[in-house]
Protein backbone atom coordinates (compact mmCIF):
# COMPACT_ATOMS: atom_id res chain seq x y z
CA UNK A 1 0.00 0.00 0.00
CA UNK A 2 1.24 3.34 -0.99
CA UNK A 3 -0.06 6.60 1.63
CA UNK A 4 0.30 10.76 0.41
CA UNK A 5 0.25 12.26 3.62
CA UNK A 6 1.20 15.70 5.02
CA UNK A 7 2.43 15.24 8.56
CA UNK A 8 1.93 18.74 10.05
CA UNK A 9 1.40 21.18 6.78
CA UNK A 10 -1.73 21.36 3.81
CA UNK A 11 -1.07 18.43 1.31
CA UNK A 12 -1.69 20.44 -2.53
CA UNK A 13 -1.84 18.45 -5.60
CA UNK A 14 -1.86 20.85 -8.09
CA UNK A 15 -2.91 19.95 -12.26
CA UNK A 16 -0.50 22.77 -13.67
CA UNK A 17 -2.36 24.36 -16.79
CA UNK A 18 -5.25 25.48 -18.48
CA UNK A 19 -8.74 23.15 -18.21
CA UNK A 20 -6.25 20.56 -16.66
CA UNK A 21 -7.97 17.58 -13.99
CA UNK A 22 -7.23 16.72 -10.83
CA UNK A 23 -7.99 12.58 -11.62
CA UNK A 24 -8.31 9.49 -8.98
CA UNK A 25 -8.07 6.02 -9.69
CA UNK A 26 -8.34 2.44 -9.15
CA UNK A 27 -6.91 -0.58 -10.93
CA UNK A 28 -6.37 1.93 -13.46
CA UNK A 29 -9.85 3.17 -14.24
CA UNK A 30 -10.99 6.94 -13.42
CA UNK A 31 -13.30 6.95 -10.48
CA UNK A 32 -13.66 10.43 -9.64
CA UNK A 33 -12.16 13.44 -10.69
CA UNK A 34 -11.58 17.37 -9.92
CA UNK A 35 -12.08 19.69 -13.42
CA UNK A 36 -11.14 23.05 -13.90
CA UNK A 37 -13.97 24.64 -11.92
CA UNK A 38 -13.65 23.01 -9.03
CA UNK A 39 -16.79 21.03 -9.56
CA UNK A 40 -16.23 16.90 -8.22
CA UNK A 41 -17.38 14.09 -10.39
CA UNK A 42 -18.25 10.83 -9.00
CA UNK A 43 -19.63 8.37 -11.70
CA UNK A 44 -22.88 10.27 -13.00
CA UNK A 45 -22.94 12.48 -9.87
CA UNK A 46 -21.61 16.30 -10.04
CA UNK A 47 -21.22 18.28 -6.91
CA UNK A 48 -20.42 21.84 -8.23
CA UNK A 49 -17.91 23.96 -6.55
CA UNK A 50 -19.36 27.18 -8.19
CA UNK A 51 -20.28 29.88 -5.38
CA UNK A 52 -23.65 29.86 -6.20
CA UNK A 53 -24.09 25.85 -4.90
CA UNK A 54 -25.09 25.08 -0.90
CA UNK A 55 -24.72 21.79 0.02
CA UNK A 56 -26.83 21.97 2.88
CA UNK A 57 -29.68 23.32 0.97
CA UNK A 58 -29.16 21.32 -2.19
CA UNK A 59 -32.42 19.31 -2.81
CA UNK A 60 -34.00 20.83 0.38
CA UNK A 61 -37.06 22.67 0.55
CA UNK A 62 -36.80 25.84 1.75
CA UNK A 63 -40.18 27.48 1.89
CA UNK A 64 -43.94 25.94 1.11
CA UNK A 65 -46.95 28.66 0.48
CA UNK A 66 -50.42 27.48 0.02
CA UNK A 67 -53.14 29.24 -1.36
CA UNK A 68 -56.48 28.04 -1.18
CA UNK A 69 -59.83 29.13 -3.20
CA UNK A 70 -63.18 28.72 -2.52
CA UNK A 71 -66.60 29.12 -3.71
CA UNK A 72 -67.96 31.23 -0.86
CA UNK A 73 -64.87 33.73 -1.90
CA UNK A 74 -65.05 33.80 -5.26
CA UNK A 75 -68.53 32.22 -6.31
CA UNK A 76 -68.23 29.81 -9.27
CA UNK A 77 -65.87 30.85 -11.48
CA UNK A 78 -66.28 30.27 -15.08
CA UNK A 79 -65.31 30.91 -18.81
CA UNK A 80 -66.88 31.05 -22.61
CA UNK A 81 -63.01 31.77 -23.63
CA UNK A 82 -61.62 29.51 -26.39
CA UNK A 83 -58.22 31.17 -25.88
CA UNK A 84 -56.49 30.80 -22.06
CA UNK A 85 -57.47 33.07 -19.56
CA UNK A 86 -56.56 33.62 -16.01
CA UNK A 87 -58.60 31.32 -13.19
CA UNK A 88 -57.81 33.74 -10.58
CA UNK A 89 -55.90 30.69 -9.28
CA UNK A 90 -52.33 31.63 -8.12
CA UNK A 91 -49.50 32.09 -5.67
CA UNK A 92 -46.72 34.89 -5.34
CA UNK A 93 -43.27 33.39 -4.04
CA UNK A 94 -40.18 35.13 -3.80
CA UNK A 95 -36.80 32.65 -4.17
CA UNK A 96 -33.27 32.39 -3.88
CA UNK A 97 -30.96 32.21 -7.55
CA UNK A 98 -31.26 28.68 -8.99
CA UNK A 99 -34.41 27.35 -7.13
CA UNK A 100 -37.14 25.15 -8.55
CA UNK A 101 -40.51 25.59 -7.61
CA UNK A 102 -43.12 22.24 -7.35
CA UNK A 103 -46.34 23.12 -7.90
CA UNK A 104 -49.46 21.17 -6.66
CA UNK A 105 -52.53 22.20 -8.15
CA UNK A 106 -56.11 20.70 -7.16
CA UNK A 107 -59.47 22.09 -8.63
CA UNK A 108 -62.44 20.41 -7.77
CA UNK A 109 -66.10 20.71 -9.27
CA UNK A 110 -64.61 21.22 -12.82
CA UNK A 111 -67.73 21.09 -15.17
CA UNK A 112 -68.66 21.40 -19.36
CA UNK A 113 -71.45 23.17 -20.38
CA UNK A 114 -71.70 21.71 -23.79
CA UNK A 115 -72.41 18.50 -25.76
CA UNK A 116 -68.50 17.29 -26.57
CA UNK A 117 -66.90 20.39 -25.31
CA UNK A 118 -63.64 19.89 -23.12
CA UNK A 119 -62.38 21.77 -20.34
CA UNK A 120 -58.34 22.98 -20.51
CA UNK A 121 -56.29 23.98 -17.87
CA UNK A 122 -52.45 25.39 -18.08
CA UNK A 123 -49.79 26.03 -15.50
CA UNK A 124 -48.00 29.36 -15.90
CA UNK A 125 -45.01 30.80 -14.10
CA UNK A 126 -43.77 34.44 -14.81
CA UNK A 127 -46.14 34.98 -18.11
CA UNK A 128 -44.82 31.62 -19.25
CA UNK A 129 -46.97 28.46 -20.39
CA UNK A 130 -45.33 25.63 -18.68
CA UNK A 131 -47.25 22.76 -18.32
CA UNK A 132 -50.48 21.48 -19.68
CA UNK A 133 -52.40 20.19 -16.33
CA UNK A 134 -55.26 19.28 -18.60
CA UNK A 135 -56.63 19.95 -22.34
CA UNK A 136 -59.25 17.15 -22.62
CA UNK A 137 -61.12 17.14 -19.25
CA UNK A 138 -64.78 17.28 -19.89
CA UNK A 139 -65.22 15.68 -23.51
CA UNK A 140 -68.33 13.49 -23.05
CA UNK A 141 -71.03 11.55 -25.54
CA UNK A 142 -74.38 13.15 -25.73
CA UNK A 143 -74.21 14.76 -22.44
CA UNK A 144 -72.25 17.62 -20.44
CA UNK A 145 -69.81 17.05 -18.05
CA UNK A 146 -71.26 18.02 -14.56
CA UNK A 147 -68.16 17.86 -11.96
CA UNK A 148 -64.68 16.64 -12.39
CA UNK A 149 -61.40 16.84 -10.69
CA UNK A 150 -58.64 18.86 -12.57
CA UNK A 151 -55.24 18.08 -10.80
CA UNK A 152 -51.65 17.93 -11.28
CA UNK A 153 -47.68 18.36 -10.03
CA UNK A 154 -45.01 20.11 -11.64
CA UNK A 155 -41.62 20.70 -10.95
CA UNK A 156 -40.00 23.89 -12.82
CA UNK A 157 -36.54 23.96 -14.29
CA UNK A 158 -34.28 26.18 -12.28
CA UNK A 159 -34.74 29.92 -12.06
CA UNK A 160 -33.51 33.59 -11.04
CA UNK A 161 -33.94 34.76 -7.87
CA UNK A 162 -36.66 37.39 -7.15
CA UNK A 163 -40.69 37.11 -6.66
CA UNK A 164 -42.90 34.97 -9.14
CA UNK A 165 -46.14 34.62 -9.96
CA UNK A 166 -47.40 31.11 -10.69
CA UNK A 167 -51.14 30.99 -11.54
CA UNK A 168 -53.69 28.79 -13.18
CA UNK A 169 -55.18 29.38 -16.46
CA UNK A 170 -58.09 28.11 -18.68
CA UNK A 171 -60.10 28.15 -22.03
CA UNK A 172 -62.48 25.92 -23.36
CA UNK A 173 -63.69 24.72 -27.09
CA UNK A 174 -66.78 25.79 -26.55
CA UNK A 175 -69.61 26.77 -24.73
CA UNK A 176 -69.14 27.05 -20.50
CA UNK A 177 -66.49 25.77 -18.45
CA UNK A 178 -66.09 26.72 -14.96
CA UNK A 179 -65.32 25.16 -10.86
CA UNK A 180 -66.04 25.38 -7.90
CA UNK A 181 -69.63 24.05 -8.80
CA UNK A 182 -70.17 22.57 -5.76
CA UNK A 183 -73.61 20.10 -4.65
CA UNK A 184 -72.99 18.41 -1.28
CA UNK A 185 -71.94 21.70 0.54
CA UNK A 186 -71.65 24.74 -0.72
CA UNK A 187 -68.27 25.67 -0.04
CA UNK A 188 -66.53 23.98 -2.88
CA UNK A 189 -62.97 24.57 -2.54
CA UNK A 190 -59.39 24.44 -4.73
CA UNK A 191 -56.11 25.10 -3.70
CA UNK A 192 -52.29 25.93 -5.27
CA UNK A 193 -49.33 24.92 -3.32
CA UNK A 194 -45.60 25.91 -4.51
CA UNK A 195 -42.49 24.64 -2.82
CA UNK A 196 -39.27 25.96 -3.50
CA UNK A 197 -36.66 23.44 -3.94
CA UNK A 198 -32.91 24.34 -2.72
CA UNK A 199 -30.09 24.69 -6.13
Amino acid sequence: MSTIKSQTEHLTLNADGSGKEIKFQANGVEKAKIDANGDLHVGNSVIRGSSNFDSDNAGKVLQVVQQKFGRDQTGGISTTSTSLVDTGIFVNININDNSKLLVTVSIPDVYVSTNYASAGFMLNIDGVDVYSITSHHGHKTNDASRAGLVGGTFLSNALSSGLKNVKVRFETTGGTIGFHNGHTWADSQSSIVVQEIGA
